[in-house]
């Protein structure tokens, strides 16, 4: 093989390692594509958790606005409130003596 033709095939191999190098480490190479990939992984995760809590949201907005015994429990367990009928009865706690 004549010295030209090796010279000319040691620059194509040259070019072509750093073709590959760019492609893997350059900007919007590889890397960059896998770490997008990641954060477009993490995004549609959090979409679905928040869909999810928007799905619980409009379920219990709609009990609210329907049922009755849902928005008494709601009134007796976040207000604490009481039925007129009913009578509350508080006891003091005995402090412990050693």
């Amino acid at each position: 093989m004549k010295t030209s033709h090796k010279f000319a095939l040691a620059v194509v191999g040259l070019v072509m390692i750093g073709l590959v190098g760019l492609i893997l480490f350059g900007q919007n190479g590889y890397r960059d594509y896998l770490h997008l990939k990641e954060q477009k992984d993490m995004l549609t995760m959090k979409n679905r958790t928040a869909e999810e809590a928007n799905r619980l949201l409009r379920q219990r907005v709609e009990r609210l606005r329907d049922d009755d015994k849902y928005i008494e429990y709601i009134a007796r367990k976040e207000l604490g409130m009481i039925a007129g009928d009913e009578v509350v009865y508080k006891f003091k706690q005995r402090e412990a003596t050693p």
